[in-house]
Parts: structure tokens; C-alpha cells; sequence
């Protein structure tokens, strides 16, 4: 577990590699870990790094709100660049 200072807030982090799976209509993006887990990326992470539905990323990622957990259990807020999925 890492630590990232937000806004200085010190937030709990998780850094993953993640499978972008699919693409949303509001720009959005769905992606899975390496435990199976979703991960959600923002639009405005997908547009900043021009994701695409098969780029594998490293993502800092925290635990997802908590009405969205149970579906999607991560939500990225940093993404190191984005590389083609073999």
C-alpha cells in the first residue's frame, strides 16, 4: 500500500496493473487487475492518456465509493502511460 497526498489529504493507494476492458459513451473506462478486480478510470484520466480497450497501465487506485464497491471494487486517480496489451 502507498501514500499519495491529494489536496493535502494522505490517502491509502494501490498500485496495479490493469487491463483496460472497455470504453464507455461518457468516455469513461472499465478495466480488471491482476486479481480480477474492476477498476474505474475517469474521463478525464482516458482522454489525458487516450486509453483504449486492451491498453495494460500501471494505476495508483483507491477503494471505490462505497455504492459502487460491489460492482467495481477500485477507481484509478493516476495512470502511468498506456502500452498495447499483447
Amino acid at each position: 500500500m502507498n501514500n499519495v497526498m491529494i489536496n493535502g489529504t494522505d490517502f491509502h493507494t494501490e498500485k496495479m496493473c490493469v487491463l483496460i476492458e472497455c470504453l464507455t459513451y461518457a468516455g469513461s473506462a472499465f478495466g480488471v487487475n491482476e486479481n480480477g478486480e474492476g477498476v474505474f478510470f475517469n474521463a478525464r484520466i482516458v482522454n489525458k492518456l487516450n486509453l483504449l480497450a486492451g491498453n495494460m497501465v500501471i494505476s495508483q487506485c483507491l477503494p471505490n465509493y462505497h455504492d459502487k464497491r460491489d460492482e467495481v471494487p477500485w477507481r484509478c486517480i493516476n495512470t502511468a502511460n498506456s502500452t498495447p496489451s499483447e
